[in-house]
C-alpha cells in the first residue's frame, strides 16, 4: 500500500464497523427506540438502557450543550477533512485527488445538511440522517486507504508530445 502505515489501514476499517456496530446494539437493548425519528445520541443519554454501549462507542456522549457543540465541531471537521488532506500529481490514489475531494466534500456536506434540517425542524427523520452522515463519515477514510492499495496508471502522454517533426 503506497504510504499507509498498517495502523492507518486498521483504523479506517474499525471507524466504521464500531460506530454502526455500536448504535445497532445500543438500539437493540433499548425498549423503545425508533431509529428514524431518535438520534444516536438518545442511546447514550441519561435514562437510556445500557447506555454504556453508545458512551463507550463514543468516548464522549452525554445529552447536553458539551455534546451538541462538539458533535457539530466533530461533523464539520470530518466533513471538510477530504479536501484539507487532498493532494495533486500523476502517483495520487483517486481517494486523494482534488476533484474526488471536492465531491466528497459536497456529498458530505450535503448529507450533513440534511440532518441539520431534520434536527432544526424536527421533521422526524433525523435519527435517519444522523445515521446516513455519520456512516459516510466514517466510511471515507476507508475509501481513501482501499484507493491506496490500487495500482496506479502511468498518465497517457498528450498526442504528439513524443514526435519531432523534421522539416
Amino acid at each position: 500500500m503506497r504510504g499507509v502505515p498498517w495502523w492507518g489501514v486498521i483504523s479506517s476499517a474499525a471507524a466504521p464497523v464500531l460506530l454502526i456496530g455500536g448504535w445497532t446494539v445500543a438500539a437493540g437493548l433499548q425498549p423503545r427506540f425508533d431509529p428514524v425519528a431518535d438520534t444516536i445520541s438518545a442511546l447514550a443519554a441519561i435514562g437510556a438502557t445500557d447506555r454504556w454501549v453508545m458512551t463507550l462507542t463514543f468516548l464522549l456522549g452525554f445529552g447536553s450543550v458539551p455534546h451538541f457543540v462538539f458533535a457539530s465541531l466533530g461533523f464539520a471537521g470530518l466533513t471538510l477533512w477530504p479536501a484539507g488532506a487532498a493532494k495533486r500529481g500523476p502517483a495520487v490514489p483517486w481517494g486523494l485527488r482534488p476533484a474526488v475531494a471536492a465531491a466528497a466534500v459536497a456529498l458530505l456536506f450535503a448529507l450533513l445538511a440534511w440532518f441539520g434540517t431534520e434536527l432544526i425542524l424536527g421533521a422526524g427523520q433525523v435519527g435517519l440522517a444522523e445515521r446516513v452522515v455519520g456512516a459516510a463519515q466514517a466510511a471515507w477514510p476507508l475509501a481513501v486507504v482501499l484507493s491506496c492499495c490500487l495500482p496506479v496508471r502511468a498518465p497517457v502522454p498528450a498526442r504528439g508530445a513524443n514526435q519531432t517533426s523534421t522539416v
